[in-house]
């Protein structure tokens, strides 16, 4: 996988968000934080829905944990994710998701981000002989938990294996075997 460079531009309208909401973010304001010219902005994101949506979609609102050797403990590395704070990028999408004009496509961005996430959970269950199934629950249990952390920050580090058992295990698995 590429790195790839920062994008000044994005960048700048994350930490304008961060710091001013989302609703202070427009072309001209954009532009001269970023030192360029409005056209420039509208060129690249022509509504700040288009906006808001990449930087959503780039965020790395939950990246996947590196491979703990079982589900149960991939699930505790993510929620154990959650408890770590916020930063600029999650400030700017939690600014945005405060904003209660959420588009369809900004909702669709933020699914694919989570989808990815228990994707590859699943895969490395999967070929680990582990059951799991991905299921809407489990998608609207981590999307829940994520909703709360952008709104309230990082979640406390004491409910972290409560999280993995009580709530995401059941999500993947099923409420039977999950309690195997």
């Amino acid at each position: 996988m590429t790195s790839r460079a920062p994008d000044p531009l994005r960048a700048a309208a994350v930490r304008l968000a961060a710091e001013e909401g989302w609703s202070v973010v427009t072309p001209g304001l954009l532009a001269s934080r970023a030192g360029v010219t409005p056209d420039v902005v509208l060129g690249r994101w022509p509504a700040r829905s288009a906006l808001a949506v990449e930087v959503v979609a780039t965020a790395h609102l939950l990246p996947a944990p590196a491979d703990r050797g079982s589900l149960r403990a991939d699930l505790v590395a993510v929620a154990e994710g959650l408890g770590r704070p916020l930063s600029a990028t999650e400030e700017a999408v939690a600014a945005l998701l405060g904003d209660r004009h959420c588009s369809p496509e900004l909702t669709a961005a933020l699914d694919r981000a989570l989808q990815a996430l228990l994707g590859e959970l699943a895969a490395r269950a999967l070929a680990r002989d582990e059951p799991v199934r991905l299921t809407a629950p489990a998608s609207r249990a981590l999307r829940a938990l994520l909703a709360h952390r952008l709104a309230t920050g990082p979640l406390p580090a004491a409910c972290t294996e409560h999280l993995a058992d009580e709530v995401l295990l059941p999500a993947l698995l099923g409420p039977r075997l999950a309690r195997v």
